[in-house]
């Protein structure tokens, strides 16, 4: 498993399959990246304001970027769907 700092990101796809909380260091996601990689991301404010939304849920694709904007980066995240839904679309994608 592989701690991914969202400040040295590029570009993931990948799948949601979990998430706790460390009394230490706060709350974090389990991806699974299209890499075949286990990812521990500790969630960043974008990514709570989305949870308190009924998003980031268990067994969902998302694709995290991260892009510039005027006030410095900013992580994208995009729903891309039901993992068990879209598996097929899934293996399509490149990997990154």
């Amino acid at each position: 498993m592989t701690t991914l700092d969202v400040r040295d990101l590029t570009s993931i796809d990948g799948r949601i399959f979990g998430r706790g909380e460390e009394e230490a260091s706060g709350v974090y996601l389990m991806f699974e990246g299209k890499d075949g990689q286990v990812y521990h991301i500790y969630r960043t404010p974008g990514m709570e304001e989305l949870r308190s939304q009924r998003g980031l849920q268990t067994n969902l694709l998302i694709r995290l970027r991260k892009s510039s904007t005027v006030c410095g980066p900013a992580l994208e995240i995009n729903d891309m769907g039901d993992s068990e839904a879209t598996k097929a679309t899934f293996a399509r994608l490149p990997a990154k």
